[in-house]
């Protein structure tokens, strides 16, 4: 995504010079979390991350930017490009269970119990990663509508104001 390249200082992310803060908010927030790589994995895979800039607001690939030798992330070594590292990254078991629970979170607005956690993880890598495909079950889930989980998830400010206008029928 361009705005996740720039934000990111993926521009600056050249084979001379790896910038890894990509890899890391991609290993950390969006796929493993904490504890399911190492340091070296991530200079690793700025390496593959390396060559994506953003040109007129899109994610562009510079092939001379790129370091096309083999790296060695999470134990896989090979001639890894973005593609391949998030590939590796959906293969790694911590992958569906950190991205269940990040959702059973955000939409349940409390911790889940493990066993909820597995289970989701195993749809959705069964579901091909589909996340429309886990939304639907987990909104057809009676345990979405338990007691104790109704007004548990508390809005954030933007997501007040939204409702809010969308109640009072306001643009």
């Amino acid at each position: 995504d361009p705005a996740m390249l720039a934000y990111l200082d993926n521009d600056k992310n050249k084979k001379q010079n790896p910038n890894e803060n990509f890899a890391r908010e991609i290993m950390e927030l969006f796929s493993l979390g904490e504890g399911n790589y190492t340091e070296q994995d991530i200079k690793e895979a700025a390496r593959a991350l390396t060559g994506w800039v953003t040109r007129d607001g899109r994610a562009t690939f510079l092939p001379r930017n790129h370091d096309s030798h083999d790296k060695t992330i999470l134990g896989t070594t090979q001639n890894f490009d973005a593609d391949q590292f998030v590939d590796l990254l959906l293969a790694q078991p911590a992958c569906p269970k950190w991205v269940a629970r990040k959702l059973l979170v955000h939409f349940e607005g409390r911790e889940p119990s493990s066993a909820r956690v597995e289970d989701y993880a195993r749809f959705l890598k069964t579901s091909n990663w589909r996340i429309d495909a886990f939304l639907r079950r987990l909104f057809e889930d009676p345990a979405f509508y338990a007691d104790d989980l109704i007004g548990a998830r508390i809005s954030s400010p933007i997501e007040y104001l939204v409702g809010s206008s969308r109640r009072l029928a306001l643009d």
